[in-house]
């Protein structure tokens, strides 16, 4: 099986840099979104950690506001492998761009919790950015994608949806430094620099023989909009 990794997209859709926020929403509406159609998506482990560049503000980091400095340091001294309980206080979390923000991270982890299926968390995902992140949409998008919306407004507004989350934040800073920015995309251990090259990554690193439509038809090597060329601090 293949996994992909794919890290939050959410800090650039409250950022006032519009190509930022084109590039990042892109890629799960025109890359993730159409690289598991066709049958990719059975032969895929999809991980999506809905943190981005967030942290939580532990003593030895802490700042008044956001600080990409303080992040890289909670990295560092939480990204361990027996972190102080201190490195995952919800109530200390600081996002980049607002408070929104930490409140559409911690839906979709919710989201992807409830889907009943790993497209229909795709399909959500898609929804949810092609409304530029808008909270409002968060229950119509579950509901068109088959979520129970019951389930899942009470994870979002309860300690459920915290752990969620703080587990998220704990998957993300064990990357380290590896990680240069958001959106970060991973085929088995590989960073895609392109997300319109996830599809094309995925079938290669497939070993199995049974491989699915969108790996043998000519729509695999089809070229969809190219996204982004490096990777971004969003």
């Amino acid at each position: 099986m293949t996994r992909t990794s794919s890290f939050d997209l959410r800090g650039a859709l409250r950022n006032n840099n519009n190509n930022n926020k084109q590039e990042c929403q892109d890629a799960v509406v025109n890359a993730l979104a159409p690289a598991l159609s066709e049958g990719v998506d059975s032969i895929t482990d999809l991980l999506f950690l809905p943190w981005g560049n967030a942290y939580v503000n532990i003593s030895k980091c802490g700042t008044e506001d956001y600080s990409k400095q303080a992040m890289y340091c909670w990295i560092q001294e939480c990204g361990v492998s027996d972190p102080d309980d201190a490195c995952f206080d919800e109530s200390n979390k600081i996002c980049q761009h607002s408070t929104e923000e930490c409140d559409a991270n911690l839906a979709e982890a919710c989201a992807r919790k409830y889907s009943p299926s790993q497209y229909a968390f795709v399909s959500f995902l898609a929804c949810f950015e092609k409304a530029e992140g808008d909270m409002s949409a968060l229950e119509s998008c579950a509901s068109d994608s088959k979520i129970d919306v019951d389930n899942f407004n009470t994870c979002r507004n309860s300690s459920e949806g915290v752990e969620l989350d703080m587990n998220n934040a704990r998957a993300t800073a064990q990357f380290g430094s590896s990680r240069l920015g958001t959106p970060w995309i991973v085929v088995n251990g590989k960073h895609i620099d392109t997300p319109s090259d996830l599809r094309e990554e995925i079938c290669k690193a497939y070993t199995g023989t049974d491989k699915p439509k969108g790996c043998t038809s000519s729509s695999s090597s089809r070229n969809l909009r190219q996204v982004s060329s490096s990777p971004r601090l969003c």
